[in-house]
């Protein structure tokens, strides 16, 4: 397998050694997305408190950019699969799948971060909600 071209960059890792791990990558943004979800649709109803509308608009933001961020996991798992040793052709769009979860990259730790400082700074809701 010819190695991958990334900024400029050939690496030593082929676009189809990504389906494993893309895989396990899949199996807990799921997970998460799950349980993200289930958490915001049983407590929804409770964030009428100090901090609540912050909370519940950071849930809505995070359950969709893990749904995004599954969907282009999904498409690089999906990507990687095709093809052949011989055949390389179908993953041609590989890289630029890559460059598009590398940009989400960015938003989902400032998110995470964004999160956490708000969780410290004031969500007064009950405990089993924040």
């Amino acid at each position: 397998m010819p190695g991958m071209v990334l900024f400029g960059r050939r690496w030593a890792i082929a676009s189809d050694d990504l389906v494993f791990p893309g895989i396990f990558e899949l199996f807990v943004r799921v997970l998460w997305w799950v349980g993200i979800l289930t958490l915001y649709l049983m407590h929804r109803g409770k964030l009428d408190c100090p901090g609540g509308v912050l909370l519940s608009s950071y849930l809505i933001v995070l359950i969709i950019l893990l749904a995004v961020i599954i969907c282009t996991v999904s498409a690089i798992v999906c990507v990687s699969m095709k093809g052949t040793i011989c055949n390389p052709g179908p993953r041609k769009s590989m890289s630029k799948l890559l460059y598009v979860r590398l940009a989400l990259f960015l938003p989902e730790m400032v998110w995470a971060s964004l999160g956490a400082a708000w969780i410290e700074d004031g969500v007064q809701c009950d405990r089993t909600v924040g």
